[in-house]
């Protein structure tokens, strides 16, 4: 059954979740832990869309994916990246996902450049690190689609952002420079982070830290 989704909030416990994740991104000698600390958290309201007949209690375990099921939550939050995207970014709003345990030295990488399957999903380099990536001018089922891969990443840290002046190098396995993914981390509308044991999302809405 594919419950109706709704919007929680998770407080302190959903805060207490992404500095962990965002720890493991650190460990995992990975850029956006770093990227990302100039959006405070503290104050942060963490949110998800999840079936509306789980348990609040339950939702609190967010390593247990036994509370979320079906797609609903996805295609909900779907919605809401392509209804929240600025119109400032003139369409250049991009899903980015950093791929925890890759490298761009892994042999998987040469083999989908040279078979590049259309199901697999696309993704750019940027230095040692790799990242999984979708525009957000897609249709909407290719989005929930791509949400859905993207639960599936060890580990995930995703972000909404815009690509600015460098977003027509962003292609397909492309090599871009680092700059491109330091200014999407400088130009968030939502950081997604994976909740649920992959079947979800937590997402924070930052807002920059005043030095």
């Amino acid at each position: 059954m594919n419950a109706r989704a709704v919007r929680r909030t998770f407080g302190e416990p959903g805060r207490e979740w992404i500095r962990n994740r965002l720890n493991i991104n650190k460990l995992s000698r990975k850029r956006f832990w770093d990227l990302l600390a100039v959006y405070g958290l503290d104050d942060a309201e963490p949110w998800a869309f999840v079936p509306a007949d789980a348990e609040p209690t339950e939702l609190l375990n967010f390593r247990d994916d036994f509370v979320i099921r079906g797609n609903a939550h996805r295609v909900r939050l779907a919605e809401w990246l392509r209804s929240s995207t600025p119109a400032e970014w003139e369409g250049r709003g991009i899903l980015c996902f950093e791929d925890a345990p890759s490298s761009s030295k892994d042999p998987w990488i040469e083999t989908a450049r040279a078979d590049d399957p259309p199901e697999f999903a696309k993704f750019f380099l940027a230095g040692d690190h790799v990242y999984f990536y979708e525009h957000l001018d897609v249709p909407l089922d290719r989005l929930e689609t791509f949400l859905g891969e993207g639960s599936g990443y060890p580990v995930t840290i995703g972000i909404v952002a815009d690509p600015g002046p460098d977003a027509g190098l962003i292609r397909r396995h492309a090599d871009v420079p680092e700059r491109v993914v330091e200014h999407m981390a400088a130009h968030v509308r939502a950081i997604l982070v994976d909740a649920w044991d992959l079947a979800g999302f937590l997402v924070w809405e930052p807002h920059r830290r005043e030095i």
